[in-house]
């Protein structure tokens, strides 16, 4: 427990920090940092955006199917900032998760991740987010998330 107070410390966090959530300083980044729901049944993509949305400075909270996601919200504790879903995911639906985590969490953002074109339209007339194709840049990622 020492080491794990020692390295929030050297990153100016603490046990059980609560409140607000801080906004990156100006230069490297000037964004917001929140928790970000990943539900992605690629490891290969899952591990890439947690990666890259940790080294941003936000809290990633990775899960490979909506049953995953409910059990890693449940152990976190806290609702997310944004969820960032998979649209086909193996015998579930991104968009019903989406529908029912906004539902439950009316300030929730959402962007949607597919590789298949064809099932943007649908997504895109439900008006809960906008649709990132995969494979997509880091830069798309950020500036996708930055847009919403």
């Amino acid at each position: 427990m020492a080491n794990l107070a020692e390295a929030l410390a050297k990153a100016g966090r603490s046990l059980g920090e609560g409140g607000p959530k801080p906004v990156a300083k100006a230069g490297k980044m000037d964004h917001p940092l929140m928790t970000v729901l990943v539900i992605e049944d690629d490891a290969n993509v899952l591990t890439f955006i947690d990666r890259v949305l940790s080294q941003r400075g936000h809290t990633v909270l990775a899960a490979e199917d909506p049953d995953h996601a409910r059990f890693v919200l449940a152990e976190h504790g806290t609702e997310p900032d944004l969820l960032l879903v998979d649209i086909v995911l193996p015998g579930s639906n991104g968009l019903d998760y989406a529908r029912a985590a906004k539902a439950s969490n009316p300030a929730l953002k959402i962007v949607f991740m597919t590789g298949l074109v064809h099932r943007s339209p649908s997504v895109l007339r439900s008006g809960l987010g906008p649709v990132l194709h995969k494979p997509f840049t880091v830069d798309e990622l950020f500036k996708t998330i930055d847009s919403i």
